[in-house]
């Protein structure tokens, strides 16, 4: 069995021009089926994150409606249409599988995947002005079963 720490920081804030920054931390025990860190193994893993970023399905943009549901109009006549991005917080717990290659004594390869349970506390907000859209007086709440992990890693032996 080996136990696993890592950290995850998107090296941009945005992406192709969608909202996209996330700060994570994940904490993994494994269960290597021979030796600790070669070959095949089964995990058991944690993860807090917190995102700045643009659901899938809102990439594009959209109409601004008011509480109505009628389009609001810019000065011109014309209809607002914005982006919307989503803030807060993700608590992950799944289970992963994964390969791993040896290099020499101290470094190796590491191939996985993961599959769990998301719970998200999150904020919705229109990109031109920063005002939320969601009409929540606090968080909007969201829960799946999805993909949640998975890569290469290089891996060092300490």
């Amino acid at each position: 069995m080996s136990l696993q720490a890592e950290v995850f920081v998107s090296p941009w804030k945005s992406f192709s021009g969608k909202n996209l920054q996330i700060y994570m931390g994940t904490l993994e025990g494994r269960y290597y089926f021979g030796e600790v860190m070669k070959k095949w193994y089964l995990g058991i893993y944690g993860s807090v994150g917190a995102f700045n970023l643009q659901k899938w399905n809102y990439f594009n943009p959209a109409p601004v409606v008011d509480e109505n549901g009628f389009p609001e109009l810019l000065p011109d006549g014309t209809v607002r249409i914005t982006d919307r991005y989503q803030k807060g917080l993700a608590f992950i717990l799944g289970i992963s599988g994964g390969y791993h290659f040896i290099i020499n004594d101290k470094l190796g390869i590491d191939v996985y995947g993961g599959i769990g349970l998301t719970q998200s506390l999150y904020k919705g907000y229109l990109k031109d002005n920063g005002e939320r859209y969601d009409g929540a007086e606090n968080w909007n709440k969201s829960g799946e079963i999805i993909p949640t992990r998975g890569g290469v890693m290089i891996t060092y032996k300490l």
